[in-house]
């Protein structure tokens, strides 16, 4: 399998197949299922990077059952952290094993690929449409309690741009009454406070005065539009019904409600715009694949949301 994953990534996928059909046939003639596994993995791996995203998919359905009967989470000897993320980002994509994929991710602390969406186990998940919520680790809320101050400088940073804004724009949004000085101070405090609150001081990246949400650790549902926009843009093999859920999953209303400062008006509006345009693009994909019921299904919720 070593050898069939190095030609993998060199991208000579005809000469690792046999390779891997190879360890197929030991696997089943000595009744090695470890090896399989392995293999499968191999082969899963292969098959995503070659495009062949639903026959990945068909591997990983296999595969993955065996692996949660039998508990493995550290079986590969040539285990890379970076496809096997693209696996199970995949497998989470199509409700593959789900529980023990997270477990997965958990345990041997991958990192989150750029395709990863709100399917991943994310540390911090954070709520902004409809409403704002926190869930750390998946299950455990935040209660706000006396935390107005942090809260309110983590829902200014997503609204401005969670990517990176500077410190000194914070700092006059949330504590313009202040003076300069005094104000920066206390953002630094009330970031502090939501370092602890978010129980990762990783979570939020300061660098030269521009303060960032870590994406490897944080996942914001304004994200999922970035989701779906690549995947219509990509013309990815993803079911119409699938992109329809991932996109209502998120979209469950307005950005921020009951957030009345001018930088949250500005981000409601601009959120706003983007999630019509993407159903609109998506309603538009969608009627030209055939999939009329997925269009009626995705107008109906939008209006219900709206």
């Amino acid at each position: 399998c070593g050898l069939a994953q190095v030609l993998i990534r060199q991208g000579a996928f005809a000469e690792a197949w046999p390779l891997l059909d190879e360890v197929d046939r030991f696997a089943r003639d000595c009744a090695a299922p470890l090896v399989g596994f392995v293999a499968a993995i191999a082969r899963a791996d292969g098959l995503l990077s070659s495009g062949q995203r639903d026959r990945a998919a068909d591997v990983l359905a296999a595969a993955l059952p065996l692996a949660r009967a039998n508990d493995w989470y550290n079986s590969h000897p040539f285990w890379q952290p970076g496809p096997v993320s693209r696996l199970c980002a995949l497998a989470l994509a199509r409700e593959i094993e789900v529980e023990y994929v997270h477990r997965l991710v958990r345990r041997r602390a991958l990192p989150p690929p750029v395709e990863a969406d709100d399917s991943w186990p994310w540390p911090v998940r954070i709520r902004t449409l409809g409403g704002f919520a926190i869930i750390l680790d998946g299950d455990r809320p935040v209660r706000s309690g006396q935390h107005t101050r942090p809260l309110q400088l983590l829902k200014a940073l997503i609204a401005t741009n969670p990517d990176g804004t500077s410190t000194r724009l914070l700092a006059d949004e949330l504590w313009g009454d202040a003076d300069g000085d005094a104000a920066l101070h206390a953002l630094e405090v009330n970031l502090q406070r939501l370092r602890r609150l978010l129980g990762r001081a990783d979570a939020l990246v300061l660098d030269s005065g521009v303060l960032a949400l870590n994406r490897q650790v944080c996942w914001v549902d304004t994200w999922t539009l970035d989701v779906v926009e690549r995947l219509v843009e990509q013309r990815e093999p993803v079911r119409p019904e699938r992109l329809v859920q991932r996109l209502l999953r998120a979209w469950r209303g307005e950005f921020l409600p009951g957030q009345e400062a001018e930088w949250a008006l500005a981000a409601r509006q601009r959120i706003a715009g983007r999630g019509e345009r993407h159903a609109e693009g998506l309603g538009a994909w969608l009627g030209n694949v055939g999939a009329t019921a997925a269009v009626i299904d995705l107008h109906r919720r939008i209006l219900e949301v709206d």
